[in-house]
């Protein structure tokens, strides 16, 4: 009995749904293992190794888990695992903000005066090209 076109298609899209999560959980593992590894206390691709010769020799036998923030190649995926708990921390740290300051959510990220330093920044260079604009006309 032969299967139908629809059938296939399907089955293999099935099979093709089972390989990206084997080699999503292939990929984290290797992640896991990479920033878990001795090595990784002084340094990775991700963070450099500005702290390979600078580190004391306690500091390198500590035992740190990565956090989910630093495992970018599996959260590169939308799918994987470690990107689906990320999803669920982030909800789970916007409810507690939520309940902590009264239904209102907390702010993130600080304001920052950065924008409104640029701002005046931008102005004073105006008005000091205008001046320069105005001594190099010639009058007409």
């Amino acid at each position: 009995m032969t299967t139908s076109p629809a059938e296939q298609l399907r089955k293999l899209r099935e099979q093709n749904a089972r390989d990206l999560e084997d080699l999503e959980s292939k990929i984290a593992d290797a992640e896991y293992a990479y920033l878990t590894c001795d090595s990784s206390q002084l340094g990775n691709v991700l963070k450099g190794f500005d702290g390979f010769l600078s580190a004391k020799d306690s500091v390198r036998r500590k035992p740190r888990q990565p956090k989910l923030e630093e495992r970018i190649f599996s959260l590169s995926s939308k799918k994987s695992t470690v990107s689906k708990e990320y999803e669920q921390q982030l909800q789970q740290d916007q409810a507690d903000q939520i309940n902590t300051h009264g239904g209102v959510p907390k702010k993130v990220f600080p304001h920052s005066k950065l924008p409104q330093k640029r701002h005046a920044q931008k102005l004073t260079m105006d008005s000091h090209y205008a001046k320069k604009a105005r001594k190099t006309m010639t009058p007409v």
